[in-house]
């Protein structure tokens, strides 16, 4: 139970910051030109991607996932390994 919790968490911390960085990368869309993106060290890749909405939040999930999914596989290890010992 330990560790559904646990990985329920870790996936929602998860969704926590794809709705950050969603918010950031509107933010960078709505109030800074290209130029000033740029200035910043955007590359015009990542400049271009603010543009394309509907892949963003599939990129953003990505992002994150070689931190959640080794941590919720060592919960579950974890777990397997407890109910074995019992």
């Amino acid at each position: 139970m330990t560790a559904i919790v646990a990985s329920a968490f870790l996936l929602w911390v998860q969704r926590n910051m794809v709705v950050a960085r969603l918010r950031l990368d509107d933010v960078h869309y709505n109030f800074f030109t290209s130029n000033e993106l740029r200035g910043v060290g955007w590359t015009n890749e990542a400049i271009m991607r603010l543009k394309d909405k509907p892949w963003r939040c599939r990129d953003h999930w990505q992002r994150g996932l070689e931190f959640t999914v080794p941590l919720i596989l060592v919960l579950l290890g974890g777990a397997i390994l407890v109910c074995l010992a019992l």
